[in-house]
């Protein structure tokens, strides 16, 4: 079963600034995970609870996942140098 995929404001923003290559990278990663829920993931102990740092490159792309309403919502995303300060 998939999830659905949610883009909060922030993210879409972020998303838009990118150029166009790295923007499909970045939403075929995360559809994948939606799908599959498996990649290059990490659980960012700084964000909210079960927030999620899926890497795309040099982008980590914060996701929350919620089973109960089946869903993975893109809370953000920054490059890596920035991600974790």
């Amino acid at each position: 079963m998939s999830l659905e995929v949610e883009w909060t404001t922030t993210a879409m923003k972020a998303l838009r600034r990118l150029d166009r290559k790295m923007q499909e990278r970045i939403s075929a990663s995360v559809d994948a995970f939606a799908v599959t829920e498996r990649g290059d993931v990490r659980v960012y102990i700084e964000g909210e609870k079960g927030e999620l740092a899926l890497r795309v490159g040099e982008w980590r792309v914060f996701i929350i996942v919620d089973r109960g309403v089946g869903s993975v919502r893109v809370k953000d995303l920054r490059p890596r140098g920035r991600a974790y300060r």
